[in-house]
């Protein structure tokens, strides 16, 4: 085992000793000038023999494995992913606090964040590149993860290394190629079967159901309606950013008409609801509550035991549900009544023009419609013929 301030040789590079003015002691990697990207010698410096060997030993690597000598990265920036990042998250919650972005954007930036810190964590910016990215996201494959996820994941990566550079810490943007997201195949109920699943929910779950299918609104727009955005007379229901909800867009700012049936029914639950409570007991303000009157988080278990019972099954199998399925059940619907996309879109709460409508949450599920669709040319086979 070499001495341990003593200098080591991987492969082209040399990891030797630096000592500062102060008398500190740093190691730096010697570069040849053939593998330098301007053609001369460089030395980067690190604060430890082990980091400085792990890097040239990554650089050794890189070159092994594309068979040829390429040049080696540009010289460090002395600033590693995990500082920058730290920064640029900090500099998100400024925005968040000036109201230039949401918390919930922000919050979903954390998640993905640590996906990336864990994989780039210290290493210097200055070598984050798209074969650096590429590793990333084949790490990220065999966990697996799905590819609109890791693509998220390096959107975010492309967004930390664009501010990096617009800071002049790095010489260059990082460009990243997205990993093909292959479509999912849509199953969604048709009305008749949305009706024998709500026969076999419990009161709370059904009326969320109810609510959620007639509507078109998100899970989390249906689990912070409280009784102001009820409008009992004009069966209108009221979707406005609060001191406790935030609507996804502006665009998410709507009111939407639902039809009498559930309207009746969710105040006629409110009635029992008020009723039950002792003299002492403060009614909440939720539309549709969990147990003990709290907010109501999920429903997975209940659709799921309902859609078995109710017998709602797709090629011998029941049917996989969520609370986006009655979102995207109900824009299908609408569509092929014959509705206008610029309709469904307002109800959605989509921005008006958005391909999201069309490209996520509108599906040809109408045997009738499909139907039309069909080109026969065996009607006209006596005229072939002659």
């Amino acid at each position: 085992m070499p001495p341990k301030n003593k200098g080591e040789k991987i492969g082209p590079f040399r990891v030797r000793p630096k000592h500062t003015p102060n008398g500190s002691l740093h190691w730096q990697i010697d570069v040849p000038g053939h593998l330098s990207p301007t053609g001369k010698r460089f030395r980067p410096v690190f604060e430890g023999k082990s980091i400085a060997l792990t890097e040239a030993k990554r650089m050794l690597k890189s070159i092994q494995l594309n068979g040829i000598v390429q040049r080696a990265p540009l010289p460090p920036a002395n600033f590693s992913f995990r500082e920058v990042a730290e920064k640029w998250f900090e500099e998100q919650e400024t925005r968040v606090e000036l109201g230039k972005k949401r918390p919930i954007t922000l919050e979903t930036n954390s998640y993905r964040l640590a996906a990336l810190l864990t994989y780039f964590g210290d290493q210097d910016i200055a070598w984050i590149n798209e074969t650096e990215t590429e590793g990333y996201q084949r790490h990220r494959l065999v966990h697996p993860v799905s590819a609109a996820t890791i693509n998220s994941e390096t959107r975010l990566l492309k967004q930390i290394m664009g501010s990096a550079f617009k800071k002049q810490l790095i010489t260059r943007p990082l460009d990243v190629e997205p990993l093909p997201e292959r479509r999912k195949r849509t199953l969604l109920p048709t009305q008749e079967e949305v009706v024998a699943i709500l026969n076999h929910l419990l009161e709370n779950v059904r009326l969320l159901v109810h609510f959620l299918a007639e509507t078109g609104c998100r899970s989390g727009e249906a689990f912070s309606l409280n009784w102001e955005g009820l409008d009992e007379e004009n069966n209108i229901v009221s979707i406005w950013s609060d001191a406790e909800f935030e609507a996804k867009t502006d665009e998410s700012n709507r009111e939407v008409a639902i039809s009498r049936a559930p309207m009746e029914a969710i105040v006629a639950s409110k009635s029992s609801y008020l009723a039950s409570l002792g003299a002492e007991e403060a009614p909440s303000q939720l539309v549709f509550r969990g147990r003990g009157g709290g907010r109501m988080w999920d429903f997975r278990k209940s659709l799921t035991t309902a859609i078995k019972r109710a017998g709602v099954n797709r090629n011998g199998v029941p049917l996989h549900l969520t609370a986006k399925s009655f979102r995207k059940a109900h824009a299908t619907w609408l569509a092929e009544t014959g509705i206008g996309e610029a309709i469904i879109q307002s109800r959605l709460g989509h921005a008006p023009g958005s391909s999201v409508t069309r490209k996520h949450y509108i599906e040809v599920q109408n045997k009738k419609a499909r139907s039309a669709a069909v080109i026969d040319l065996a009607q006209h086979r006596d005229k072939l013929a002659s």
